[in-house]
């Protein structure tokens, strides 16, 4: 394996973008030439400074760089094509060239939502289109795997990799019981994030507990998602680069998504020791199951029961810091580039 080659939309601050650019900076120690195209991306994406150190950064939209001419001058290079966009792209520039380059599907969704109707129609089309191409699929999380799989996906070649802590920071900061309860949230303004689930059951517990806060961490929010009666109890922080820093000074994380592959902010919440209460989605269940401060529930009530109960009797100190290296340990995101390093060389 000479050349991977990574296709990808932008190098923001989503998830994929995250994974990828731990991956880059990796599989850069086992001496592997990387090039990384984005198909919307510019200098100013988030991650674009730290993936340039490790791999050759190609923003289409700004770039006359000739994909097909490439590929015929590197025939042994594998294209790793990460989400749906990217995997069309990548087969279309595969028909024009002269080499035959091995192409990966790098699935990081584990389902669309009842309204999403086109999304929904069109995993039937990449699934039939997947028995076709045989290409083969890393999927992010075993619940991506078994959705994909309802739509007909190819089942030749293919491997579960999960992300596992790819956000790493060496030095955490040392964490601490906030005089306030104060919940956090991380994630960017998406439905699929359930912003409104978050808003409203906040609001719902704040009606009993005057004193609490809400940190929300993540771009595309604003305040007028916030209603009034809560403005003051809400706290928008933005695209933080120091978001350890919030997670080691918080009561509880909530994660409340519809829909996920699998979440990083969870990975990243338990590195910190930090109690989660979460709704399904992805792997949420999974990774919490060995986890002894994570909660993962099916209903409202039952979430705003555990708000409470977080609160009122919080896990002490001693408890949490003790679980950090348990933790670090099995989230070694070295392990996850190995995974992805064996299967790009088994295929």
């Amino acid at each position: 394996m000479s050349t991977v080659l990574h296709i990808i939309p932008t190098l923001e601050s989503g998830g994929a973008e995250t994974v990828l650019t731990r991956l880059v900076y990796e599989l850069s120690s086992y001496k592997i030439k990387q090039v990384v195209l984005t198909l919307q991306g510019s200098k100013t994406d988030f991650n674009h400074q730290k993936v340039n150190q490790f791999a050759k950064v190609i923003h289409l939209k700004q770039s006359d760089f000739n994909v097909v001419h490439w590929l015929d001058n590197n025939p042994e290079t594998k294209v790793i094509a990460w989400m749906y966009k990217p995997i069309v792209k990548a087969h279309l520039w595969a028909s024009k060239s002269k080499a035959s380059p091995e192409i990966y599907w790098n699935i990081r969704n584990s389902n669309f939502r009842y309204f999403q109707l086109f999304q929904r129609i069109s995993l039937y089309g990449f699934g039939i289109l997947s028995r076709f191409l045989q290409p083969h699929i890393i999927y992010c999380s075993y619940q991506a795997k078994k959705v994909h799989e309802r739509f007909f996906f190819s089942r030749l070649s293919q491997s579960v990799i999960p992300n596992r802590w790819a956000k790493i920071k060496e030095d955490l900061p040392e964490i601490s019981q906030p005089s306030t309860p104060t919940f956090l949230y991380v994630g960017r303004f998406d439905p699929m994030k359930g912003p409104k689930r978050l808003i409203r059951l906040f609001k719902e517990f704040a009606k009993n507990h005057p004193n609490v806060q809400l940190h929300i961490a993540g771009r595309g929010w604003t305040n007028k998602h916030i209603p009034e009666s809560i403005i003051d109890k809400v706290t928008l922080l933005g695209n933080t680069p120091d978001i350890y820093e919030h997670y080691a000074r918080a009561s509880a994380l909530l994660f409340t998504s519809y829909s996920e592959g699998y979440p990083n902010v969870l990975v990243e919440a338990m590195v910190s020791g930090l109690p989660i209460i979460a709704f399904e989605a992805g792997d949420s269940k999974l990774i919490l199951k060995d986890y002894p401060f994570g909660h993962t529930l099916t209903s409202n009530a039952s979430f705003i029961n555990m708000m409470r109960k977080i609160t009122t009797y919080p896990y002490s100190l001693q408890t949490r810091i003790a679980e950090l290296s348990i933790q670090k340990e099995k989230l070694n995101f070295k392990k996850t580039a190995m995974e992805y390093h064996s299967f790009l060389l088994k295929n």
